[in-house]
C-alpha cells in the first residue's frame, strides 16, 4: 500500500497535481521516497516547475538535498529565485551544531532554534553567552530569528545579545527574519535597532532579500510582501544586490 500512495505522490508532483499531492501524503506517502531516476517529489516538483507543488511540500517537511539543487540550476522551468528560495529552504532545514560545546551554550542554541523559552533562560541562568554561534557561525539570535521566536528574541537581547551580531558571512537576524517572510519580527527588529544596512559578505543587503526573494516567496500573500519592504525602506534601508552567490 506505501509503495502504491509513493508512486501516487511523485506522479502528482510530476504533473503538479497539488491537490493529489495533499491526498497522497494525507494517506501516508513518504516525502523522501525516490522515482526510478532516483528523484523524490520535490524534485520533480522543481524540475517540471509546478511552484505551488514544490511551497507546499516544503511546507510539509521535504528536504532540499543537493539532487534538488542540481535540477533547479539544470532546469528549462527554473529561476534564479527559485533557486534562491530553494537555497534558503535548505539553509532552514540545517539544525544547531554545537557538540563538545559547553552545556549551556549548547542548550542555549538548541533552545533558540526550538523556540523553548523555559530552555533558554535555564541555559542562561547557567551562564550561557548570549552571543554563542555553532560550528555552522549561526548565533543564537540568527536560529530565533529564522524561526520566528520573537520571545526568544526579546529575551536575548535583554541579557545583551548584539541585535546586529554579523556570522562571518555577514548574516543577521534582520536578514534571516525578512527570509522568513516575517513582518512582525521584522518590524520588531527595526524597532530595536537593526540595520537594515548591513550587507553580506556578496553585498546582498536585507532589502535585496525583501524585493528578489521575499517577493516572489510570498506571492500569495503580497501584503506581507509589501510590508517588510515598506518597513526596511521607512526604516532608511537601500538595495544592495549580491556580487556573486551568496550560500
Amino acid at each position: 500500500m506505501t509503495d502504491s500512495v509513493d508512486q501516487q505522490l511523485l506522479d502528482a508532483a510530476d504533473r503538479g497535481d497539488l491537490a493529489a499531492v495533499q491526498e497522497a501524503l494525507a494517506q501516508g506517502a513518504s516525502l523522501e521516497a525516490k522515482s526510478r531516476a532516483d528523484m523524490t517529489a520535490l524534485t520533480l516538483a522543481v524540475r517540471s516547475g509546478h511552484v505551488p507543488v514544490v511551497r507546499y511540500l516544503l511546507d510539509q517537511g521535504a528536504p532540499v538535498t543537493n539532487d534538488t539543487l542540481l535540477v533547479a540550476n539544470m532546469s528549462a522551468y527554473s529561476s534564479p529565485w527559485l533557486l534562491k528560495f530553494l537555497q534558503l529552504a535548505q539553509i532552514r532545514q540545517v539544525q544547531p551544531k554545537a557538540q563538545d560545546y559547553p552545556p549551556a551554550d549548547a542548550q542555549l542554541l538548541t533552545a533558540a532554534y526550538a523556540g523553548d523559552l523555559a530552555e533558554v533562560r535555564a541555559a542562561l541562568e547557567a551562564g550561557a553567552d548570549p552571543q554563542a554561534a555553532d560550528r555552522q557561525d549561526t548565533a543564537a539570535m540568527r536560529w530565533a530569528a529564522r524561526w520566528g521566536h520573537q520571545e526568544v528574541v526579546e529575551v536575548l537581547l535583554e541579557v545583551g545579545a548584539d541585535v546586529n551580531q554579523m556570522s562571518r558571512t555577514g548574516w543577521t537576524a534582520l536578514m534571516e527574519t525578512v527570509c522568513a517572510g516575517n513582518s512582525d519580527l521584522v518590524a520588531f527588529l527595526l524597532a530595536h535597532g537593526a540595520d537594515p544596512n548591513l550587507c553580506t559578505f556578496a553585498n546582498a543587503s536585507a532589502l535585496y532579500f525583501a524585493r528578489d526573494i521575499v517577493w516572489s516567496e510570498l506571492y500569495d500573500d503580497r501584503a506581507q510582501a509589501e510590508r517588510i519592504v515598506q518597513l526596511l525602506e521607512e526604516g532608511g534601508a537601500e538595495y544592495s544586490a549580491p556580487d556573486a552567490d551568496d550560500d
